[in-house]
């Protein structure tokens, strides 16, 4: 399995910043390329084995289970099972740490993977570029990038 990893640092508090990240049904609300998000039925939002089908902007659908969620640790994981055209067996894992010197958050994103086609290097730019790079910009957007 491949692994891509990005971070970024905030100046929001890790609270404000895991209050978002940990709602597995608000992604519409921080990844721009997501329209939609609904849980299935019976499902919440902070439920590790919650289902989420999410619809994009660009009409795909895809859906992810809610592997690993941690308030203690401000971590989640997730599985996208199904609609991802590059990766296979994707795993996604969040967290949220404090600053303790700055203040401020430090979020990390990564993910491991296997390419669908076999072309690591693909999957890994489409990744980066598609799915980190905006995610991070849209952070840094609602909660102000911390620069020290």
């Amino acid at each position: 399995m491949a692994m891509v990893y990005s971070s970024t640092v905030v100046s929001a508090a890790p609270e404000q910043v895991w209050e978002l990240v940990r709602d597995f049904n608000a992604l519409p609300r921080w990844f721009p390329f997501i329209a939609s998000s609904q849980l299935e039925e019976g499902d919440l939002p902070g439920k590790v084995g919650s289902v989420r089908t999410l619809q994009a902007r660009t009409g795909g659908v895809v859906r992810e289970r809610l592997l690993e969620l941690s308030d203690p640790e401000m971590r989640l994981s997730f599985l996208t099972f199904e609609g991802a055209a590059l990766t296979l067996n994707y795993i996604g894992h969040m967290q949220v740490r404090p600053l303790t010197r700055s203040g401020g958050s430090f979020f990390e994103f990564y993910g491991v993977f296997d390419a669908a086609d076999g072309d690591v290097e693909k999957a890994s730019n489409w990744l980066r570029n598609f799915i980190f790079e905006p995610v991070f910009t849209q952070f840094e957007a609602l909660f102000g990038r911390k620069v020290e």
